[in-house]
């Protein structure tokens, strides 16, 4: 839980509750993120889950061989620094691993909401999935360089720079309201 103080009034002068809840069931862990609007006045934010998940996800992996089965989308390109995109179309695809995305590859307007990092010599998969959150618009892929032993797959409800862009995703919660999204995330056999 983190709730204002004096390190976040400065910059960020509201007052809040965000919560994160990490529960296992079924076999998935379910994060739910919620945010309570304590101030008498609203509330805007944004906000993301970030999971790191492991690559190659067994020793011993290839990370070269491993990749991110990712739904048809939309890709946006910041322009400047991120005070607009420009878009283009994203086939559903096997991302490979290895592909550079260190400047980080933002993505939304899904065909569905779930991606999975698939390890082909572990025969198995993570899956990452925010179908039932509509306030997860977006997603952002990123992984330090192409030698991480990490991949990052973050839903995120704005893109980057919201607070700077006129037109840009914030949420707005009225004083007393209460904002809840939540993914799973699975590891199951790799689909053929």
């Amino acid at each position: 839980e983190l709730t204002e103080g004096p390190d976040t009034l400065p910059s960020y002068p509201f007052r809040f509750r965000h919560q994160l809840t990490y529960r296992l069931a079924g076999g998935r862990l379910l994060i739910e993120q919620t945010v309570d609007n304590t101030d008498t006045q609203p509330l805007p934010f944004s906000t993301g889950i970030h999971p790191y998940l492991r690559v190659p996800l067994a020793n011993p992996g290839d990370r070269a061989r491993c990749h991110l089965r990712m739904p048809r989308c939309i890709r946006y390109n910041p322009i400047g620094k991120w005070e607009s995109f420009f878009t283009e179309p994203v086939a559903a695809q096997n991302w490979p691993v290895p592909r550079d995305i260190s400047a980080t590859l933002l993505l939304g307007d899904f065909a569905e909401k779930e991606f999975a990092l698939v390890d082909p010599d572990a025969g198995c998969e993570v899956v990452v999935n925010f179908a039932d959150s509509p306030e997860y618009r977006f997603a952002a892929i990123w992984s330090r360089s192409v030698e991480s032993p990490f991949y990052c797959v973050e839903p995120w409800t704005a893109l980057p720079n919201s607070f700077g862009r006129p037109d840009g995703e914030l949420i707005i919660l009225p004083s007393g309201g209460r904002f809840s999204a939540q993914l799973w995330l699975d590891i199951r056999p790799a689909q053929a």
